[in-house]
């Protein structure tokens, strides 16, 4: 019984801490502006979709919903579209994910936080993804 209890403590107590201390040493890439809302960005997210120009060489992450048909794993290497909900209505934009990168298995409308490089300031090329995950 003692050795139930023990277990109890580590896994209820002990074990929540100590995976916390592994997230905290994970680096997170810095990001000129995030928004974790689940069904839309903020209003500075609307902003990139209406100035794209005035976000040149910004790595910016939102949430976003992948618009490919057959998966995301089928679009590594192209400029693949991606639709973020806003205030106004949604956005189609694309970016290009890079050869070798893993992505999630997502389909369909999957939503997915998605940090990328706007390096030419435009929402149809110079998009390149630095990283999705799963949201």
């Amino acid at each position: 019984m003692k050795r139930i209890t023990a277990l109890l403590v580590v896994l209820f107590i002990v074990a929540p801490f100590g995976l916390r201390v592994v997230a905290q040493d994970a680096p997170t890439p810095d990001v000129d502006f995030y928004n974790g809302n689940i069904l839309k960005n903020s209003s500075q997210a609307a902003d990139f979709f209406d100035n794209p120009e005035n976000y040149t060489g910004k790595t910016i992450q939102l949430v976003l919903f992948c618009d490919a048909r057959d998966g995301l794993r089928q679009c590594v290497g192209y400029n693949t579209p991606f639709e973020a909900y806003i205030d106004a209505p949604s956005e189609m934009f694309y970016i290009t994910i890079p050869e070798g990168m893993k992505v999630p298995n997502a389909k369909g409308m999957d939503r997915l936080m998605v940090i990328f490089k706007c390096s030419q300031g435009s929402l149809r090329k110079g998009n390149v993804a630095l990283s999705i995950t799963r949201y």
